[in-house]
């Protein structure tokens, strides 16, 4: 259940407007690795420790790190596994693409008409909200 709803609060979390940073995901820089790895794991990891001390070693880490997962799988599968040519980006694979851009309609076009994510600005306020909400709750 877990795994369940954190996968599919993603999806509705993506239709809320927020910015990206530029990665090439294909060649990223040493910049970008440490801003994707501090995004997607060095973050999980401050959680996951905050729970293995107020909680120890039990299901509740299981659960946040499933959370975890399950949050962070659409992008990584996307902007890595996919971007990377690890998976070729053909039938289901770019039906989920499709639908991944299709909530991100906030998106901007770039001069040639290509996709870009709006760039990171004050309406990303409400992730850092979010991210205080999950600190406070594990915390608490």
């Amino acid at each position: 259940i877990v795994l369940v709803v954190a996968f599919l609060s993603h999806y509705l979390s993506d239709l809320a407007p927020h910015g990206h940073y530029k990665v090439n995901m294909k060649h990223p820089a040493l910049h970008d690795r440490v801003l994707l790895f501090t995004d997607v794991v060095a973050v999980a990891l401050i959680f996951m420790a905050i729970v293995v001390a107020r909680q120890g070693f039990g299901v509740e880490l299981l659960l946040v790190t499933i959370g975890i997962i399950g949050a962070q799988l659409t992008d990584v599968w996307d902007w890595v596994i996919v971007d990377r040519g690890w998976v070729g980006l053909k039938g289901w694979v770019a039906h989920h693409r499709r639908f991944h851009q299709l909530i991100h309609w906030h998106d901007v076009r770039d001069a040639t008409g290509k996709r870009k994510g709006l760039p990171i600005g004050w309406w990303d306020v409400w992730q850092v909200a979010a991210m205080g909400l999950a600190l406070y709750l594990v915390l608490t």
